[in-house]
């Protein structure tokens, strides 16, 4: 449970070596690389591959193109499907991947599609006319209404027709054509769709179109001409569905290929960053620590043993490092929460494993009820049994079912099974012994501060800065220990025995502070009033200490609102047959709402106290992601391979 330990390396390859070696490489995956790109010089210059990266990215808009419309045609006629048919993906190797991809005819299945669309710009007797229909995607109904408008017809000086073009092209729904009336004028007709026509007026009048018939110009066959184009689309449309019914039987191909193509240009455009001579290619970057042996083996059978690496750990206080995080399950749930904030530093610790348990605890204090814990768990565990889920998807499900168990807990403390529906014996009852609740959480919550500044004076007792230990976390040790013992008297004689030694602890932590604390200013009378300041920082504390009094007021709101739904539901029960229908739906919709409500809560405010209360006492955060050789996962989950 830490921050994987990274070597840096300095690979000399031949350039023949280079495309194999790099698919190898993804394969592999646990290897980033540097941009060697800036460093050119006379002997190394940078890569220039000649992959035609717009022509993989013009695929790969065709085939999310084609996916997203057999989507939208699946939802409009299909019936509805199994529960869990949404959330499920294939899963299959990185290398299963490359050799399905090796059979697949993408140009053929593409072309399929293609040909049943037309382009929104086609020259007809000597007119060009815009529709559109290949970027807007009309429906039928609404084609079939266009087909039947009557069109506008007129004139507009040529000075005017390149803007006037540009500005019907924004509207979605109007068809137009054009075309030169003489050397002075510009010839227009326009189909606009039922309730755009206010629209249009006012743009042909800034334009100064001038209105004329068909008769008059002489254009009714061009006209009908027009028309007929609407109705030829409306038969195009009804082709497309047809065969979009067939294209679905490609969805795996489609999808398939697409992550292949993502993959390739990950590939070469990673070769941009690297530097190569007339023989010789020179790529850097890092590789885990523990993977050397391997990543050695790999470049031996892909090289041939005709190439020279360099490779060093990584210092500590290294800086452009990226970081991998490596925890056992249950920790990795949370590392959401950390993402969320920012990736820990090379020399600092992963705060994941540090905040899960507490994180755990204030989210169970904060929803706290068997019920909704029952749902949660049950709910996410079958979700994760019964699908084959999105990695991300699959995280943030498991991390919902760890936080079910907390849930469970301090409900069952409460006493709470879905706002008292069904009665348990709790220790506690939240409504009541509300105050007992508030000084447990600000109990647990000075611990919680605490943990975290024992962390930091970890951190520089490792730093071998032990004196940094004393000076910014023992004296506070001191001044908070000394401030609890006196504060507490005003609501408890518990500590009064310990009055003096709270004084005694409380002053020799203060002037500890003032004296140490400035140690940075260049002169003692800036160090005196910089070491001032950081005492007045003991009003930030009381701060901190107070926001813990969030974990029982959310707990006590989410427990009443529960309560008050089931006071509705048993005064409903009372009108016979009808009134416990609408009971139950009440139930059902009251306590759905109080979960969603209540849950989002106890996350949102949970993050908080984490990232301000914890995070802000020891950890800065910063670092840079380790961005594995492998382009994110969009539809298909990439099986984790033992290489």
């Amino acid at each position: 449970m830490a921050i994987v330990k990274m070597s840096e390396f300095n690979l000399l390859v031949m350039n023949e070596h280079v495309d194999q070696l790099l698919k190898e490489l993804q394969l592999y995956k646990n290897v980033t690389f540097k941009d060697l790109s800036q460093e050119a010089d006379q002997f190394y210059g940078t890569y220039d591959n000649g992959y035609d990266f717009e022509r993989n990215r013009f695929i790969q808009s065709r085939l999310q193109d084609v996916l997203n419309s057999v989507t939208e045609f699946e939802k409009k006629h299909r019936k509805k499907g199994k529960p869990l048919e949404k959330l499920n993906v294939m899963s299959l190797s990185f290398e299963e991947l490359t050799e399905r991809c090796q059979h697949i005819d993408i140009e053929r299945l593409l072309d399929t599609y293609d040909k049943y669309y037309d382009v929104a710009k086609k020259v007809v007797d000597g007119f060009t006319l815009y529709r559109p229909w290949d970027h807007q995607k009309m429906n039928r109904e609404a084609l079939l209404k266009l087909s039947k408008e009557k069109a506008i017809i007129g004139t507009v000086e040529q000075k005017h027709v390149k803007t006037l073009e540009k500005e019907l092209q924004k509207i979605a729904t109007v068809f137009f054509m054009h075309r030169p009336q003489n050397d002075e004028q510009e010839l227009f007709v326009l189909i606009p769709q039922e309730g755009t026509s206010t629209q249009i007026e006012i743009i042909l009048d800034k334009h100064h179109f001038q209105l004329r018939s068909a008769s008059s110009l002489g254009i009714d066959g061009d006209v009908q001409v027009m028309k007929e184009q609407v109705t030829h689309l409306i038969e195009k449309h009804q082709n497309i569905e047809k065969r979009l019914s067939t294209i679905g039987n490609y969805r795996e191909e489609l999808q398939l290929y697409y992550e292949y193509l993502q993959n390739e240009e990950l590939r070469y455009r990673t070769k941009l960053s690297f530097l190569n001579s007339e023989q010789v290619t020179q790529m850097a970057g890092w590789i885990f620590t523990e993977d050397i042996k391997r990543f050695n083996h790999l470049l031996e059978q892909t090289t041939h043993d005709t190439y020279f690496v360099e490779i060093t750990d990584v210092p500590l206080e290294a800086t452009d490092v990226p970081i991998k995080l490596k925890n056992n399950k249950l920790v990795r749930a949370f590392e959401g929460i950390t993402n969320m904030y920012s990736l820990p530093r090379y020399n600092e610790l992963d705060p994941t494993a540090l905040f899960t348990p507490f994180y755990a605890i204030f989210f169970g204090m904060m929803l706290g009820d068997v019920g909704y814990g029952l749902l949660m768990g049950i709910g996410t565990f079958a979700l994760i049994k019964l699908g084959n889920l999105k990695e991300s998807t699959e995280n943030f499900l498991q991390f919902l079912l760890f936080l079910s168990l907390p849930t469970i807990i301090c409900g069952w403390i409460y006493g709470s099974f879905f706002g008292g529906l069904i009665p348990i014996n709790g220790l506690i009852d939240i409504n009541k012994d509300f105050m007992f609740v508030l000084v447990f959480a600000i109990c647990f919550g000075i611990f919680h501060l605490f943990v975290g500044l024992g962390i930091k004076a970890y951190l520089f007792i490792r730093m071998g800065k032990p004196l940094y230990a004393l000076f910014d976390v023992g004296f506070w040790y001191l001044t908070l220990s000394g401030a609890i013992i006196l504060i507490s008297q005003m609501f408890t004689p518990l500590l009064a025995p310990y009055t003096t030694i709270g004084w005694v602890i409380m002053i020799i932590g203060m002037v500890g502070i003032v004296l140490t604390n400035g140690r940075d200013a260049k002169t003692i009378f800036g160090k005196f009033a910089s070491g001032l300041y950081s005492l007045y920082g003991l009003s930030n504390y009381i701060g901190d200490v107070l926001s813990y009094s969030r974990l029982m007021a959310l707990g006590l709101a989410g427990a009443s609102i529960g309560v008050a739904f089931n006071m509705i539901v048993e005064m409903l029960s009372g009108f016979g047959v009808f009134g416990i229908i609408a009971g139950f739906i009440v139930f059902i919709i009251g306590h759905t709402f109080n979960l969603g409500i209540s849950g989002l809560s106890a996350y949102v405010h949970s993050a908080r106290l984490t990232y301000v209360e914890f995070f802000g006492k020891f950890y800065t955060g910063g670092g840079k992601r380790f961005e594995e050789f492998r382009s994110k996962n969009t539809y298909i989950n990439i099986n984790q391979e033992d290489n």
